[in-house]
């Protein structure tokens, strides 16, 4: 680790008010609308890998790393972007296993954003 090396957080809030144009109200909506999407995403990816789903479970993932970035959800991002690399290697055991880190780090981002 480097000395520029600064934690994760759950949401980046001064890149997620530039993403949302400087608007609070823009923010409040479009991380709405991704805490929608987001669950939704995680429950298909979670049965594309158990059907080993490669290409499904890599666009899953891309997509939930996708919705994350809007909202500068960090640690969803590095989760996702960790899951879509062992999905786009057809590497199963590495998507199973990081399952729990995932919904966790949902459960976190829906718990910062309904404080």
């Amino acid at each position: 680790m480097n000395n520029h090396d600064e934690p994760l957080s759950v949401i980046n809030y001064d890149q997620a008010l530039e993403n949302a144009g400087g608007e609070q109200a823009i923010f409040r909506a479009v991380s709405d609308s991704a805490m929608q999407e987001i669950p939704v995403l995680f429950r298909q990816f979670t049965k594309a890998v158990q059907g080993q789903q490669q290409r499904e479970a890599e666009r899953l993932a891309h997509t939930i790393k996708g919705a994350a970035r809007v909202i500068a959800a960090e640690r969803t991002i590095a989760i996702a972007e960790r899951i879509e690399l062992a999905a786009s290697s057809g590497d199963f055991t590495v998507c199973h296993e990081m399952i729990p880190s995932l919904a966790s780090v949902i459960d976190e981002l829906r718990s910062e954003l309904n404080s």
